[in-house]
């Protein structure tokens, strides 16, 4: 009798050790992340849906930063709710980097380092979308100036005579144009 009894309690801390184990790997699968697209425009939005519910202890680390990672946009960590929501970009080339933290630890990356891209959305025109073409992108130095200063505009490619980039500057209203101006020569 004894000795079917230590067999009985042998198999149920078996099964015990197997529940915990299967347990464990379960809250691990909670460290992961789905975009729901990888591509928008300035005026859109992409939604990150995480697996798991965050909390105080549970949470994502969403970090979104230019494509050299050399300018961090959003570093914050998700301690309620579900997913998150990336929008008022403008266009260009992002990394996005989720880490998921549970049971005192970083587990691994829900979503390493993935990149989602930017294009106009070409409204004030009312022409079409910009598709997005290698070298069709530019990016200002700043949003802001004194009336002394100065803003660089950075193009991706070299323009030519036969692949230019088109300027304009306008009021707020786009009521006075200021600059209208093709750039044919430089980055």
């Amino acid at each position: 009798m004894k000795h079917k009894l230590k067999r009985w309690l042998s198999s149920l801390l078996a099964v015990c050790m197997v529940v915990s184990t299967s347990v464990m790997t379960a809250n691990a699968a909670n460290g992961t992340a789905t975009l729901s697209n990888t591509t928008m425009t300035e005026s859109g939005s992409i939604e990150v849906t995480f697996s798991g519910t965050a909390s105080d202890t549970e949470y994502y680390n969403v970090q979104i930063a230019d494509s050299s990672w050399s300018t961090t946009y959003v570093n914050t960590n998700i301690t309620s709710g579900d997913s998150y929501t990336i929008s008022g970009y403008s266009a260009g080339t992002y990394k996005i980097y989720i880490g998921y933290y549970e049971d005192g630890s970083w587990k691994s990356d829900a979503l390493s380092t993935t990149t989602f891209t930017v294009t106009e959305d070409d409204s004030n025109s009312g022409g079409t979308e910009d598709t997005g073409t290698t070298n069709g992108t530019a990016t200002l130095s700043d949003t802001t100036m004194t009336e002394s200063g100065s803003i660089t505009v950075n193009f991706s490619g070299t323009a030519s005579s036969s692949e230019y980039y088109k300027i304009e500057i306008a009021d707020s209203s786009w009521s006075t144009k200021y600059v209208d101006t093709s750039i044919t020569s430089g980055d």
